[in-house]
């Protein structure tokens, strides 16, 4: 089993916030969008995984 890399998700999740943007006119909901996506981003930055001290080498 292989690890997530916290970049590619974090490129995902921006682009998923762009699309998602793109289908409201007002600025609130934008705003609200980009909040809520922010606030997604800053939790997968603390997942322990993404510490390299928790990174295990597989032998092969």
């Amino acid at each position: 089993m292989g690890y997530l890399r916290k970049d590619m998700v974090v490129d995902a999740l921006k682009e998923d916030m762009e699309d998602t943007k793109k289908c409201y006119e007002c600025y609130q909901e934008r705003e609200l969008i980009e909040f809520c996506y922010n606030c997604m981003e800053r939790v997968i930055d603390r997942l322990p995984q993404y510490y390299p001290e928790n990174v295990v080498e597989e032998t092969r």
